[in-house]
């Protein structure tokens, strides 16, 4: 936003040298350069990870519906239906066990957690320092990894 004629009115003034701070003009020219690139490929990895995160909501999601459309089909298999001889009467005989019943109830329940549908009855229970946290980069880690520079 500098009109050139300040410029030059500002070198006659102080007396510049041209091409004096040549070197250092480049340098800071190359340091905006990858600087611009470092923070480039920052924004792309934190896309891409967060793409993938995406990506897995909607296979677990997408699992977890197809999971809980089969449970109404499960149930109606385990209804036998029998007609009397004497009256014509269908009657319907359940034949489910209290396992079938209770994995079946269990399923349904992890299904409504997983979409969000109901929140988890059980008291949560914390654990830390598992294999999956020590083996798993923050972002931050990785923001800091692009920002000091990754090895050629």
């Amino acid at each position: 936003g500098i009109s050139k004629s300040k410029i030059s009115e500002k070198s006659k003034k102080e007396q510049w040298e041209r091409g004096r701070n040549a070197d250092y003009i480049e340098a800071k020219k190359t340091l905006a350069i990858k600087k611009g690139t470092e923070k480039g490929t920052t924004l792309q990895v934190l896309d891409d990870i967060a793409d993938e995160q995406i990506r897995h909501k909607k296979l677990i999601y997408g699992n977890a519906e197809l999971i809980a459309s089969q449970i109404p089909k499960m149930i109606n298999g385990m209804i036998e239906k029998i007609e009397d001889e004497e009256t014509g009467e269908i009657k319907e005989i359940h034949t489910a066990t209290p396992k079938d019943i209770k994995e079946l109830a269990e399923a349904n329940d992890r299904i409504a957690i997983t979409l969000k549908v109901a929140d988890r009855h059980a008291p949560k229970v914390e654990v830390t320092n598992t294999n999956a946290q020590q083996n798993n980069i923050s972002v931050e880690a990785i923001s800091k990894a692009i920002a000091d520079g990754l090895p050629d």
